[in-house]
């Protein structure tokens, strides 16, 4: 990885990487669980309490932390 190129808005040295290299280290954790809709054509739903909170279509790597 990168060095820190300095502290921004999230405080915590992140501007200095890529998403995808983030997501790649999150992926990687305990606590951490990852779906990939890798095709443009998944439909993608996400509901919390039976509420739709998000709906699209792929592709999406969504992360779910319990940490």
């Amino acid at each position: 990885m990168r060095a820190d190129l300095g502290q921004g808005s999230s405080g915590i040295g992140l501007e200095g990487f890529s998403t995808c290299e983030i997501q790649v280290e999150l992926s990687s954790r305990l606590g951490v669980s990852t779906l990939d809709a890798t095709d443009p054509h998944d439909d993608i739903k996400i509901s919390i309490n039976g509420k739709i909170v998000l709906s699209r279509t792929g592709p999406a790597i969504i992360s779910v932390n319990i940490d």
